[in-house]
């Protein structure tokens, strides 16, 4: 009897591990995908809002970004002409496997990437 209760917490505590090691992969996948997408952006002839857009999500369709998530809570690409930068994030959710047994239906999960970039916007 004593057996079966301590093996309650164990089984939590394991469940808990493997959607940290998830998250954790998801979260790896997510910044490869925007500091790809940052560099490559940082580098196109055509810097207007709409290119960057359409170019930002191509390269996180490109490297999977998309696809490790549940659902995507944002998307966005940001340039900065005064400090010569150009951001962005992605942010999404990932249903939990285990954690759901304590309340945790979703954790939320995301990325962002900065670059410098030699160009002035037109």
């Amino acid at each position: 009897m004593k057996l079966s209760l301590a093996l309650i917490p164990i089984m939590l505590g394991a469940g808990v591990a493997i959607d940290t090691v998830r998250v954790n992969y998801v979260r790896t996948v997510l910044q490869g995908a925007a500091d790809a997408a940052a560099l490559a952006g940082s580098s196109i002839s055509d810097k207007s809002d709409a290119a960057l857009d359409a170019m930002v999500k191509q390269y996180l369709q490109a490297n999977d970004a998309i696809d490790v998530l549940n659902y995507v809570t944002a998307i966005e690409q940001k340039i900065d002409n005064a400090n010569s930068t150009l951001s962005v994030s992605i942010e999404g959710k990932i249903n939990s496997g285990f954690m759901q047994v304590a309340g945790f239906s979703s954790m939320d999960v995301g990325a962002k990437s900065e670059v410098h970039f030699n160009f002035v916007r037109q």
